[in-house]
């Protein structure tokens, strides 16, 4: 079986903040086909990923919908990011994707505990 998660290499948490170093496999299920030849990570999975950490961090919750939302960059196999979460707001949770160089993807969870 192939994975769906990145590996976490290192993470600091707070209670309304969190920082995750993440290294995205090469043999993640999501790149299968996403496009053959010129392997990205899908939209769509980055902003699971960010509401999956963002539940760990925060407890259970429903999402109801990403506003803000940008991708400014792909994610690649075997690349290396940060994911950080700011929950600064009562029921939002930033998410900021990003490598040592740029912003990769951005927006906001809008959620319902």
């Amino acid at each position: 079986m192939l994975p769906n998660l990145p590996e976490v290499m290192s993470a600091v948490e707070g209670k309304h903040i969190a920082s995750y170093s993440l290294f995205v496999p090469k043999e993640l299920v999501y790149f299968q086909g996403h496009f053959d030849g010129f392997a990205i990570l899908p939209g769509v999975v980055q902003i699971d990923w960010a509401c999956q950490f963002a539940r760990n961090l925060l407890g259970n919750f429903h999402s109801q919908k990403i506003k803000n939302l940008k991708f400014s960059a792909p994610i690649y196999p075997s690349a290396s990011c940060t994911l950080t979460l700011h929950a600064d707001k009562p029921q939002q949770c930033r998410f900021l994707f990003e490598d040592e160089v740029q912003v990769l993807s951005e927006g906001v969870i809008c959620y319902e505990c």
